[in-house]
């Protein structure tokens, strides 16, 4: 690592560099030249900078400007440059960038083609001058590997034992190749019993292989949720220890907020001074919908009988054990930290509902539960459940599991639309998404009088709809349900699956932003989508009864 660098054109400031590698010279990577979508055309550009206007040239001076940056790039090594470009990519031809023949017709040079990629470095560390190879060939990648380990025998034997042992198929691994990736003890979190049944593959990439993708510096999702996190944990918390948290009025709670988007730039950020112009932009903006996030969190706690108990609760290496089964010789465990347990003491019970802050639009799916995913929460409910009279005193009753926005919502109406309509689409777009007991004395505990936060309906009888209600029997069930998917995954990581089988729902799929996917190179004629259909609330408790019959604990 002392001693090779890595990046991309417009980033090699280096001189004196012994060898340069260019990867991927293609034509249609080399020059690079943005598609020039914009508000100017090419020719207003020109007419703009004919009357004198500062302002960047179009397509020509974005051109001349890679160009440069090739010239500058190419000409930095002192002993070899060697350009290497695919012959084949994705299942389709590759053609060499022009700057291939260019320098073949400058410097009287060949063209090597060796078949595997190895070989043309093995040559080129002997060629007395400028070298051009090719790599791929379009070989499947299996062949190329063994031509590659073919020249050297010791290579070569190593090679035939990861053939033989380790991967029978892109589908199946060897049992020995199983417990020396994963061991006996697996370990799981909510994301990665998501990422599984999300698609196989992709989990065997980033857990097994451990791969990671190239991550860009900026403030994206992960950094905006744990920003929002941290102030609603403090401000809340804050007003419970004070006993205000539902009689201080607003002002206050803006003061709160302020104390904590200040102490977060300073311990946090290292303050602003250093930070760009877009990233304070961006955080601007961001500071802005926390006040209003934190006016939705206290109005709602401010009519429930639920107190915050726990912020940042830990499952696993904390204050809750990890929640554990047994499955395919495995032991399982699934940790992981849950944003926020409030409790309800009631006849000497304690009330839980777990609690997540969704930056996004994730919501809560029991549909999604019934094929593996989306079980993050109710993992911890019913951890709660087994273990939480050990952390809180008492004995437990699950509540429920609720998502809630942690974002500042953008409403879309007319011009037209009176305050009555505005006031009707906010509260819509505040409403949390989850699974509640179905017990009218704990829903009105949890939110007394009109029910604006909860995911529930009424008859016109003024009965409570089951759609997003579950009854103490229907949650038992459930939990069964969820331990048989966590021993699922273990027989299956057991047996050596790694199949590519992405699923597709509602015409998207996991593919579409998958990190992976120059690694899998998903084949609709080999691998499989799996279509998952969404299924009605009542079906999927009739199938979970079912399920519970036959595994005898119904």
């Amino acid at each position: 690592l002392d001693a090779v660098m890595a990046g991309d054109m417009t980033r090699m400031r280096s001189g004196n560099i012994k060898c340069l590698i260019v990867l991927g010279a293609a034509d249609d990577a080399l020059p690079m030249i943005a598609d020039g979508r914009g508000i100017l055309t090419d020719s207003e550009r020109e007419r703009l900078l004919e009357l004198g206007f500062e302002i960047t040239g179009g397509t020509e001076d974005r051109i001349l400007r890679e160009m440069q940056t090739m010239y500058a790039c190419m000409t930095m090594p002192v002993k070899r440059l060697m350009l290497t470009y695919p012959k084949m990519s994705g299942g389709a031809k590759k053609r060499p960038s022009y700057i291939v023949g260019r320098i073949q017709s400058l410097l009287g040079i060949t063209v090597t083609d060796e078949g595997a990629f190895g070989e043309s470095f093995r040559t080129a560390a002997e060629a007395p001058c400028f070298e051009l190879a090719v790599s791929g060939s379009g070989l499947p990648a299996a062949k190329a590997a063994r031509a590659y380990f073919e020249r050297d025998i010791n290579k070569k034997a190593r090679l035939e034992r990861i053939l033989s042992k380790a991967v029978t198929s892109r589908g199946s691994l060897a049992e020995s190749s199983v417990e020396g990736i994963y061991g006996r003890k697996l370990r799981l979190s909510a994301s990665r019993v998501d990422r599984f049944y999300s698609c196989k593959f992709s989990y065997f990439v980033q857990y097994g292989l451990r791969a990671k993708p190239r991550i860009k510096a900026g403030l994206d999702a992960p950094e905006i949720g744990t920003f929002l996190h941290y102030v609603l944990e403090n401000v809340i918390g804050e007003l419970r220890e004070r006993g205000t948290l539902k009689t201080a009025e607003k002002a206050e709670n803006h003061r709160l907020t302020a104390k904590y988007i200040d102490k977060y730039i300073n311990d946090r950020l290292g303050g602003m001074e250093e930070k760009s112009g877009r990233f304070k932009y961006l955080f601007s903006r961001l500071v802005k919908d926390v006040y209003s996030i934190i006016d939705d969190m206290t109005d709602e706690l401010r009519c429930s009988e639920f107190v915050p108990l726990s912020f940042e609760l830990e499952f696993g290496g904390g204050e809750m054990p990890a929640a554990s089964v047994s499955g395919g010789g495995m032991d399982i465990t699934v940790g992981g930290i849950v944003d926020r347990v409030d409790g309800w003491l009631h006849d000497g019970k304690l009330y839980l509902r777990v609690i997540d802050y969704k930056t996004g639009k994730k919501s809560f799916d029991l549909s999604d539960v019934w094929y593996g995913m989306g079980i993050q929460m109710l993992i911890y409910l019913f951890t709660l459940e087994k273990h939480g009279a050990e952390l809180y005193g008492h004995e437990i009753v699950p509540a429920g599991v609720l998502y809630a926005p942690a974002r500042d919502v953008f409403l879309s109406l007319p011009r037209s639309a009176t305050d009555e309509e505005i006031r009707t689409a906010r509260s819509k777009s505040l409403m949390r998404s989850g699974l509640l007991l179905y017990d009218e004395t704990v829903i009105e505990a949890m939110e007394n009088g009109e029910k604006k936060y909860l995911p529930v309906k009424f008859a016109k009888d003024g009965t409570l709809k089951a759609d997003n209600l579950a009854t103490l029997e229907q949650l038992g069930r459930l939990g069964a349900h969820i331990e048989r998917t966590l021993r699922n995954i273990g027989d299956e990581i057991r047996s050596g699956s790694i199949s590519a089988d992405p699923f597709m729902k509602a015409g998207m799929s996991p593919c579409d932003y998958c990190d992976f996917k120059e690694a899998c190179l998903f084949d609709e004629q080999t691998d499989k989508k799996r279509y998952l259909k969404k299924r009605k609330a009542e079906e999927v408790w009739n199938d979970i009864e079912g399920r519970g019959k036959e595994d005898g604990r119904c």
